[in-house]
């Protein structure tokens, strides 16, 4: 997947779209106008931006997500973890824990998840 960079305004759009997907562009030109001020040709244009970065699709004015959120967050996620800590879950979790300090049930939690994961490469 390439990479996929949002400004706040842009976030906050695709958001919109997939609390409400499939939506038609009509819609959404009535929503962003009420929850962000937009004229219609910023909402179309936002639109179109996002279209082209391969986050979603409008067919016959219908827009419905080609990526869902999860796999946004998921992407955003793995390329945050490659660029500052090499692609290392524990160097990501060793900078946390310095300077926070895990509760008994996040720390139960993460012995949780480590077991599943354990669990799936048998």
């Amino acid at each position: 997947m390439k990479k996929i960079n949002l400004g706040e305004s842009q976030r906050k759009f695709a958001e919109m779209i997939w609390d409400n997907e499939p939506v038609s562009s009509g819609t959404l030109v009535k929503m962003a106008s009420e929850q962000f001020g937009w004229k219609s040709t910023t909402t179309y244009t936002v639109l179109k931006n996002l279209i082209n970065k391969g986050l979603f699709k409008n067919e016959n004015g219908t827009v419905s997500s080609v990526l869902t959120k999860e796999q946004y967050d998921s992407a955003k996620t793995k390329a945050f973890l490659r660029s500052e800590f090499k692609g290392s879950a524990t160097d990501l979790l060793l900078a946390f824990t310095e300077t926070n300090k895990l509760s008994n049930a996040d720390i139960l939690s993460l012995e949780k998840l480590i077991q599943q994961k354990k669990e799936e490469l048998q």
